[in-house]
């Protein structure tokens, strides 16, 4: 595989995401699920970069952001399990609701 084909499939999987994030305006979880999509398609242009210039750096970055992403998820997650129960609804339109 060419690696210009796989950084056109990494730009292109940011840009559906960004899209995504940019055009959802009900449900709290496709926010999310775009937002796992743009980190993973910056995962992958750091491995593939640092694969082909064979530096170690890249894949590394790629290890710190993917424990970014999963921080991410439990706190995110954890965020509409506690709006689900108070509100009975995971739309983003409720979230300015949560206090404390």
């Amino acid at each position: 595989m060419n690696i210009s084909f796989l950084l056109n499939y990494s730009s292109l999987l940011f840009s559906i995401s960004l899209l995504g994030m940019l055009s959802n305006r009900k449900s709290f979880l496709l926010f999310l699920l775009c937002l796992e999509i743009l980190l993973l398609s910056l995962i992958l242009r750091y491995t593939f970069v640092g694969l082909v210039k064979n530096d170690f750096l890249g894949e590394f970055t790629a290890f710190i952001l993917l424990l970014l992403a999963a921080a991410e998820s439990a706190v995110a997650l954890s965020l509409l399990l506690n709006h689900q129960r108070k509100l009975g609804s995971t739309a983003i339109v409720y979230f300015n609701l949560i206090k404390g």
